[in-house]
């Protein structure tokens, strides 16, 4: 069976990795990466094709500036 790729987004450490900990130990079958921010989870998502993406949709920019998950969304589904 092939594992089933999930891409998490999400700018806070600490709940990538309580995501992260949770999907593990729910299914060996389960393939997680994870990305910071926006850029670096559009760059996955299009390097990777995943089947699930858990996005954060309150995502802060490296300016400190919020962005709004929804635009992020809005480019991944293109």
């Amino acid at each position: 069976m092939p594992s089933i790729k999930i891409l998490i987004i999400d700018d806070s450490e600490t709940d990538r990795y309580t995501y992260r900990r949770y999907l593990e130990q729910a299914s060996p079958d389960y393939e997680v990466h994870e990305a910071p921010d926006r850029a670096a989870g559009l760059a996955l998502a299009e390097s990777l094709n995943p089947d699930c993406v858990l996005l954060d949709l309150r995502l802060k920019e490296e300016s400190g500036r919020e962005q709004s998950g929804y635009a992020v969304l809005r480019e991944l589904i293109g």
